[in-house]
Order: C-alpha cells, then structure tokens, then sequence
C-alpha cells in the first residue's frame, strides 16, 4: 500500500483484536483531503477508535476507555494538522494493556 495521509473513516486493525473500526476525527479542524478530515498525532483517545472486540491478549472485550495508547509513531512531522503531525498509513500505534499494535488497514480516502 503507498504512504497516504489518513483520514476520517479509516480502517485500523489491532494484532490482538478480534475486528477492525473505523478512525473518527472528532476534533474541529478544517484540513482535508478528498474532502475527509485529515487525522493528526493526537487522535487516539476512546472518541476516536472504537472497541476492536474480544483482546487476544487479555481474553476480554477490548474497553478503550480502559486501555492507554502510545500517540502515534511515525507520523509526517513536517505537515502539521490542527497543531499536531499528519498520521500515514505507515503510523503505528501501542496499545500499554494488551501490548497489540494498531496500524491502518485503509487510508479512508
């Protein structure tokens, strides 16, 4: 898959999920692309990525408001969106509980 800004509506996955979500930019920004919110280094909390089912890990249904992430890694430093870095597809980031990696499965655009 090439580099992509990631955008509303992506499609993240977990290496101890059970199913994928989609990335819901809830922040007022006006950066797009294709018409789409574009995501940024600070969306990561519980409004942003939904439950990825039943955790691998921990055998029990993955709660994000119980669970804390690393920001995001790898994110294009030198664009920034809402005063934060710009998240490609090629951003990654830690869940602390289950020790899962989420990486984006689709840009959304």
């Amino acid at each position: 898959m090439p580099t992509e800004y990631v955008v509303e509506n992506a499609i993240l996955s977990c290496t101890c999920g059970a199913q994928t979500v989609g990335l819901l930019i809830t922040t007022d920004r006006h950066i797009t692309s294709e018409h789409r919110l574009v995501a940024n280094k600070s969306d990561m909390c519980a409004e942003n990525i939904q439950s990825f089912g039943i955790c691998s890990a921990l055998q029990i249904d993955c709660i994000r408001e119980d669970i804390s992430l690393t920001p995001w890694l790898d994110c294009k430093d030198d664009v920034i969106v809402a005063g934060h870095p710009a998240v490609l597809t090629s951003s990654k980031l830690m869940c602390s509980k289950g020790g899962g990696t989420i990486s984006v499965d689709g840009s959304g655009q």
